[in-house]
């Protein structure tokens, strides 16, 4: 079995200067795949059409946790505060928890976000979410007809395994929550007749430990299989480690082969 990668740069649209380093990493760098999140306005609208005007391999960045909705707050209310924004990642997963969030609300704002997506031009392929809100407890199945009626064959499931040295507690803590809940999305994707990747890296290695020399040992270990590794070249430091001249070298050199969803 061979070896493959595939560098997926999330948060495509999040803002002109997002857009911009995400577009130079895919030029210069290994990134293969981009994840867009439609719900940013202009700068969404923007990155949708380099999508399709460059031909790039566009996935869904579906988002309940940061910004706006594409919905009032009257049609999701569950999922909407008192402001109009979305109530943020850790309340979130907390309303989740405790069944404060109607699953219908977040099947309607997942509809309206594949919508616009589709509506764009773009061709459904890879579903990932802003924050891993697809992967907590008792968010995907409301939203799993939808993605499959509407094209989507690729899902992202960010199992990684601990790493050998101590990570920092933020890192840590979003891994162990991660492994739990992607330990239980995994065969529930399998059922559903959704592709995903063998294998999951990109938390361990975010801001502040996205080093040249961290990849380089990451892209050293790649086990056999389908990788999938998460980038932020929106975040500090990660595109110019993209775009580092050795970088491309040491994957042909390894025998890695870049994918695109």
């Amino acid at each position: 079995m061979t070896k493959r990668v595939l560098f997926q740069a999330d948060d495509f649209g999040w803002d002109e200067r997002t857009n911009r380093r995400i577009l130079q990493s895919v030029e210069q760098g290994p990134v293969r795949g981009v994840s867009l999140l439609v719900n940013f306005g202009l700068s969404s609208r923007e990155a949708a059409v380099a999508i399709r005007d460059r031909g790039l391999a566009g996935g869904l960045h579906f988002n309940v946790t940061e910004g706006h909705p594409l919905l009032s707050r009257q049609e999701i209310p569950t999922l909407v505060s008192p402001t109009g924004h979305f109530y943020g990642p850790t309340p979130f997963f907390l309303r989740l928890h405790l069944h404060r969030i109607d699953p219908s609300d977040l099947r309607q704002e997942c509809q309206a976000q594949i919508r616009q997506f589709l509506d764009w031009g773009l061709i459904a392929g890879h579903f990932d979410s802003h924050n891993h809100s697809h992967a907590m407890p008792g968010a995907f199945l409301p939203t799993e007809s939808l993605l499959r009626e509407s094209g989507f064959r690729y899902v992202r499931c960010p199992l990684e395994p601990y790493p050998p040295q101590f990570p920092l507690v933020k890192h840590a803590t979003e891994l162990f929550a991660l492994g739990a809940w992607s330990s239980r999305l995994q065969p529930i994707l399998g059922r559903c007749g959704f592709a995903t990747s063998d294998h999951f890296r990109g938390i361990f290695t975010q801001y502040p430990n996205f080093t040249l020399e961290a990849i380089f040992s990451l892209l050293a270990a790649i086990p056999e299989g389908l990788t999938e590794i998460m980038v932020h070249p929106g975040h500090p430091g990660e595109m110019e480690v993209l775009t580092e001249p050795t970088l491309l070298p040491f994957i042909h050199a390894a025998n890695l082969e870049l994918l695109s969803t």
